[in-house]
């Protein structure tokens, strides 16, 4: 997939702005505060209908005005063009089309244009929490296992519904017909999630290799309760806990990505240079698997690709970029990285950003 043409209005300094980007490779170049983030972060709202950097939508519209608009020109591989809008208001109202169609949910969305981000906060993935890296799961499971989404959906609603129970006086019978639904549903949701890690795993551990990354990094799926018990003998078992906690201990919204290194928490044992690393490689192996089972990479979004990369490992980044094909838009405040671009892709679009004015190099 790729963005052919895109129209931003009021994101932030960026108050009337449009972009023909390059297929592959594109940089954003320009001082702090010009207006290169900004400009990632319209990108994201094309996928998502919300902001990768705040969840306020009214922080991210241009002061003074009552709306932000971002509309682009979208191409599948198979060459289908289709037009993409997203209005978000400062009084919390959106329209988000798709092609002639009014959408109601953001999903149909992000299965059109999928889009990653690589930012400074991407060392997350390494050092957060499990909610960090199962929506990161979630995102990958999502575009290539057709089952997911209603699955994901049917476990956030049995969940809400299991812990009002749980918060009043318990009616075991209610909640032993919730318990049903979620190890049935909760069943199908880890297949997909089973499925998608097992393939993502020597796809990370190729890219980490090609990137020069720490040696020894192990990847383990956690499914949200003990291997060694079904979801059934869980919820039963953590009953009396989770009715005193007042809520599901154990589950499908509990896995979990868990990544070690030494038999350690790789958080624990990793520098931040070998930690932003380690995440690349993830987002990279993603994109990569998501090229495979649909023959189309997506878009990635890379803010600041000199912070934490010495010069070895940005080559190494970019030469794995390049290969991998996927249209891929990146800022940075040194102009110098044009040349790097385009020992790579000759044909790499270059933009100067400057007060949220964009001029193509």
């Amino acid at each position: 997939m790729l963005i052919e043409t895109v129209h931003i209005s009021d994101v932030r300094n960026l108050r009337s702005v449009e972009l023909s980007p390059a297929p592959c490779l594109n940089l954003l170049f320009g001082a702090n505060g010009a207006g290169k983030s900004s400009l990632l972060e319209a990108l994201y709202l094309l996928s998502t209908g919300r902001s990768f950097r705040s969840s306020r939508i009214d922080s991210v519209i241009n002061y003074g005005a009552q709306a932000l608009v971002v509309r682009g020109a979208i191409r599948s591989a198979a060459g289908r063009r289709t037009m993409v809008s997203v209005v978000r208001r400062r009084d919390g109202g959106a329209e988000l089309r798709l092609g002639e169609q009014t959408v109601q949910s953001a999903a149909a969305l992000a299965q059109a244009v999928p889009v990653q981000a690589i930012t400074p906060d991407a060392v997350d993935l390494i050092v957060g929490g499990p909610a960090v890296r199962r929506r990161f799961m979630d995102w990958g499971v999502f575009h290539v296992e057709p089952e997911f989404h209603e699955a994901w959906r049917s476990v956030r609603r049995i969940i809400k519904h299991r812990n009002e129970i749980l918060r009043r006086p318990v009616a075991t019978a209610e909640l032993r017909s919730w318990d049903e639904m979620l190890i049935e549903v909760g069943a199908r949701l880890d297949e997909c999630r089973g499925r998608y890690v097992e393939a993502l795993i020597p796809m990370f551990c190729e890219v980490l290799e090609r990137l020069g990354g720490p040696v020894g990094l192990q990847l383990k799926y956690y499914r949200g309760w003990a291997a060694d018990v079904t979801l059934d003998q869980a919820l039963k078992s953590g009953h009396a806990l989770d009715v005193r906690r007042g809520y599901t201990r154990q589950g499908p919204h509990r896995a979990d990505l868990r990544i070690t290194a030494q038999g350690m928490r790789a958080r624990d044992v990793l520098s931040r240079g070998q930690q932003k690393i380690a995440a690349c490689a993830f987002i990279l192996a993603q994109a990569a698997l998501l090229k495979e089972k649909r023959w189309e990479p997506g878009v990635l979004l890379i803010d600041d690709l000199a912070a934490e990369l010495d010069d070895e490992h940005r080559a190494r980044f970019l030469g794995w970029l390049a290969e991998l094909g996927s249209q891929a838009f990146i800022t940075s405040v040194q102009s110098d990285l044009v040349r790097d671009l385009r020992t790579w892709d000759p044909e790499a679009g270059m933009f100067h950003v400057e007060r949220g004015e964009i001029n193509h190099d």
